[in-house]
């Protein structure tokens, strides 16, 4: 039996279970690591949503926490809507 890599695992996480939720919570490395980005602002937490909803989430809730800002500010983007916490 074949073990998984990590790439396997992304992959499987991209292509099946994000288009079957309907919200993915992902925090700031683990939206860079799906949406191969970096992300070190609020407008790259925003374009890297927007890339997941195109992916195929319905709804994204970027957690803030792993910035350096003084504000901590969660983000939630959906197919018609953007919101900041």
């Amino acid at each position: 039996m074949k073990v998984p890599t990590l790439n396997m695992k992304k992959l499987l996480l991209k292509n099946k279970l994000i288009q079957t939720v309907s919200l993915i919570t992902p925090n700031i490395p683990e939206a860079e690591i799906l949406t191969n980005t970096k992300i070190k602002c609020k407008e790259d937490m925003i374009f890297a949503a927007h890339k997941l909803i195109e992916i195929g989430a319905s709804n994204v809730l970027i957690k803030g926490g792993h910035l350096t800002s003084k504000t901590v500010e969660d983000i939630f983007v959906s197919k018609s809507d953007i919101k900041i916490f």
